[in-house]
This record gives C-alpha cells, structure tokens and sequence, in this order.
C-alpha cells in the first residue's frame, strides 16, 4: 500500500501564519473501493482524531484493500480559536457562519453555470447502463465542483469546497463529529436503512430525507440520489443511490476518548467490509429526521440532567432532567420536571448545568423503530 501526506493551504492569517489541511492517503493496487474520513470540522469536536489516529494505525498493519483519504483536522483555523478553556469551533468566530453550512449542492446552478437537467443527462446515457451513467455523472459533478474551488468565496465556503472535492469519488464517506455530552448516532440517508446498518456499534440512527442541505453528508449523497431516483422513473428500475455517506455524532466535544474511538471503529470497519445484512440481535433504533427534536428551557435555570439515561429508550413521561430556577433555590417555587408525553430516546444534552429560557436543554428522537 501506498502512503503519501500532502498540505492543501486554507487560509492566511493577519500574522503571516497560513493554516493548511493535512491529508493522509494510502493507495491499494487492488482496491474494493474508496472511503473518505474527516474529523473537527467543527474543531471542538475531535473524538474523531482519535478515531483517524486509530485507523492510520490499522492501515500501517494490515492489508486492508480500499483507498483511503483521511483528513485528522478538517478545519485548523478554528482548531486555534480558544475562549477560556473552550474551543470555539462550531462558528466562524468572525462572521458566524456555521462551518459545516457551506457545502454545495452540485446541482444547482452556481458560479455562471446552469442547473444540471437530470432527464436530460439520464436519456442521454440511457442505452449504456447505470455504471455508465454513474461514471459520466463523477465526472460532471467533479467539473461543477472545480469551477466553485476557482471562486473567492467566503472561508466557511471555501473549506466545504476543499473538503468536498477530496471526498467526491469516495463510496463511504464519514464525517465525524461529536454533540455536547451525547451517546454515540449516526445520520444517514433513508435509503441505506436497513440491517447493514447494525454493524455500527451505535444504537441511534436518524434517517435523513431526499432533500438539499449545506451540510457535508447531504451534499455527498443528495446529487446521486436524485439522479437514481431519475433513472428509476425513466428506466422502471429500482436502483439503489451508491453512495454510503454518514455523519457520525461520536459522543462528547471537548474529548479525545481514544477507547470509545476504538469501539466505534470496530463497527465502521464491519460496516465497510461486510454487505450483508449484520446478525447483531442488540436492539438498535432509527427514527426519521422530522421526529428528531430538541427539548427546550421553559425557564433560566440550573439542570440537574439524568445521564445514566442517555441512549436507551424512555417511556412517555420519564423525568428526563429537572430545572431548579431561581424561584425554587428561595423556596419559594418548585423546580421543574422536563419530560416528553410519548415514548423517547435521550440521545444528548446540552454540555452546560445553567441555561436561559428557551435554551437547548435535550435532543430527544420520537416514533423510533427497530433496525
């Protein structure tokens, strides 16, 4: 296997200092496929540091037959940008633009050129095969995306377009992130749903919708779900969009937990290697993206949060967290009981015990059902 690190320059700083995105590629002569991993796009975030600096190491001792690009710190500007103890790397600290909000969508029509007409593109390849088609839509796309990496955009753009074009050609993409204090889940594209899934060793799955977003994953898997959706009504076929492209929430910012890392790898690599359907009997939920949902502060307060709760399924009304506000510390008021009237899984909880009304106190996934 082939090894090589390489330097893409991102951005120069007002003291001379340029930040640049370190990328580790490994070359297989007889690969399967290629897999695509990024971590700290949110720079906070870096649990999947560890994950990457596990799997570098696995790559170095073992044959694995894939090509692989790893990307360990997916934006380092923000990796810089400390506010007491905490790193501030959700937002642009400048403009406030959110930096996982800026990935295009490829088929719109962007930077002088039109809107891709799908119709169009899937009768024109039509007689020659979905392979075919497949092959000339990588190439249109990596054309369109060449064209948004010559434009001076803003950095939260610029960074999606870098980061979009190493992982264009990718089959398995996995950009990895973490939420507050939050039990390992895994978005991913509702047409992937099915039992493979379980060879993840997460048990909370949101399945996302045929829609746009500037998020990194929607943007992978969007264009070619479209376009198979496409093909299947023009051709009667029943193809299946090839792109296995997920947003791994690999449980708290602010750790570098190299044993979780290493469990959540395991799956990742069982997921990739095996197609089949896994035989893991363990319950694993999944739910839709619309019944994911956030629990908010009906009052400022303090919260007294029940993290021995967090990614198992709850009954309706389980107490999930209580708030003490000021009113209840005088005594002269009782604290308040958080809890949702159907059935729940606690996946996440804000990272602070203090919070204004109306703050996110909970994310919660309602309407679950079995892997």
């Amino acid at each position: 296997m082939m090894i090589n690190i390489r330097e893409i320059p991102f951005r120069a700083t007002i003291s001379g200092l340029t930040h640049s995105i370190s990328v580790i590629e490994y070359k297989h002569p007889e690969a399967k496929a290629n897999i695509y991993m990024q971590a700290a796009l949110h720079a906070a975030e870096s649990n999947g540091i560890a994950l990457i600096y596990l799997l570098r190491e696995y790559l170095e001792a073992h044959d694995f037959p894939y090509n692989v690009t790893l990307v360990p710190f997916a934006n380092p500007f923000a990796m810089d940008i400390k506010i007491g103890e905490y790193t501030y790397g959700r937002f642009d600290a400048k403009t406030g633009e959110n930096w996982n909000r800026g990935f295009k969508n490829l088929l719109t029509a962007h930077a002088g050129l039109e809107k891709i007409d799908l119709d169009a593109f899937v009768e024109k390849y039509q007689n020659q095969g979905f392979d075919t088609l497949c092959h000339e839509f990588s190439e249109l796309l990596s054309v369109r995306l060449a064209v948004s990496l010559q434009n001076n955009t803003a950095p939260h753009e610029k960074l999606a377009n870098i980061l979009h074009d190493l992982a264009l050609a990718a089959d398995f993409s996995f950009d990895l992130h973490c939420d507050s204090i939050s039990a390992p889940y895994i978005y991913a594209p509702s047409y992937l749903h099915s039992a493979r899934l379980k060879h993840f060793n997460s048990n909370a799955f949101i399945l996302t919708p045929n829609e746009p977003s500037g998020c990194f994953n929607q943007a992978i898997f969007y264009p070619w779900w479209q376009l198979t959706d496409c093909w299947n009504c023009i051709t009667g076929d029943s193809k299946t969009p090839p792109k296995h492209a997920f947003t791994y929430e690999m449980g708290n910012k602010e750790s570098f937990d190299l044993k979780n890392a290493k469990h959540l790898l395991e799956g990742i690599l069982e997921y990739i290697n095996n197609p089949d359907d896994a035989k893991n009997t363990s319950n694993k939920y999944a739910c839709y993206e619309h019944d994911f949902s956030r629990v908010r502060a009906p009052v400022g307060g303090m919260v007294d949060y029940q993290d021995n709760l967090l990614g198992s399924l709850q009954k309706p009304n389980t107490s999930l967290a209580t708030i003490y506000d000021k009113n209840s510390v005088l005594g002269v008021g009782k604290p308040q009981v958080l809890s949702v009237p159907h059935e729940t899984l606690l996946l996440t909880r804000t990272s602070s015990a203090t919070v204004h009304e109306g703050d996110e106190v909970l994310k919660v996934m309602a309407n679950c059902f079995n892997i």
